[in-house]
């Protein structure tokens, strides 16, 4: 699994169910320092800048053999750390800093919104889990890790070597994991007395996305400069 992980976007994908939620709304802005809000949860600005740099760095894995580098997030307004960086790896007379600053400027609305709404996503997920009344126990999230890590890795060597050209660690792994099983139990539990009828099944999981949406709709709001296609900000 880990290793199919290369953007954040293909981490929210795996978000089973919930990801069909695409939209979201509000009844306060995330004011008290939060980037975004999914009801009583908050996603804070350090946990919003931690994710960035682990998509810019999926995003840009290291060549084969070399050692990775510190992840250089695209950083608005003026974006001067991101044109230095592109400055000093592509050919000085490829590209204007104006241009830089443009290529600057999109790379870093496509990192956010791929870091927002994987986030998002994943409180989604959790919040319909609470109210599901589904939980899954620290001891399985861990289990569940290592059986992953265990088919994904020749050693302890070559995980660490992907924890570090990906910027995660592993808190960050365990926290996608959890999320993905509890989508898989969500899904599990609205498809259940369907049997083998998967169309049946089908139908009783865009229902319940259908609802979902609503429900999560008027409970997610982003701050000013985090607004996303999944705020209810969005315009």
């Amino acid at each position: 699994m880990f290793k199919l992980i290369r953007s954040i976007s293909q981490l929210g994908a795996t978000l089973l169910v919930v990801v069909a939620l695409s939209a979201c709304g509000g009844t306060r802005g995330a004011s008290d320092g939060a980037v975004a809000r999914v009801g009583s949860m908050s996603i804070s600005r350090a946990m919003y800048d931690h994710w960035m740099a682990i998509s810019v760095a999926l995003r840009n894995p290291p060549t084969p053999g070399q050692t990775p580098s510190a992840p250089v997030v695209p950083d608005p307004p003026g974006f001067p750390a991101c044109i230095a960086h592109l400055q000093a790896t592509l050919p000085a007379h490829q590209l204007s800093t104006g241009q830089l600053k443009a290529e600057c400027r999109r790379d870093y609305t496509d990192i956010q919104s791929g870091t927002l709404k994987f986030l998002i996503s994943a409180y989604w997920t959790r919040s319909e889990a609470v109210d599901q009344g589904i939980a899954v126990s620290d001891a399985d999230v861990q289990r569940r890790f290592d059986q992953i890590k265990q088919q994904s890795y020749r050693g302890e060597a070559d995980f660490q070597k992907f924890l570090a050209s990906s910027d995660q660690t592993v808190p960050d792994l365990l926290f996608s994991v959890k999320t993905q099983m509890l989508s898989v139990k969500i899904q599990q539990k609205i498809t259940k007395g369907n049997g083998k009828d998967r169309g049946k099944a089908t139908q009783s999981a865009l229902s319940f996305a259908q609802s979902s949406l609503k429900k999560w709709a008027s409970k997610t709001s982003c701050s000013p400069g985090f607004i996303v296609e999944s705020c209810k900000e969005f315009k």
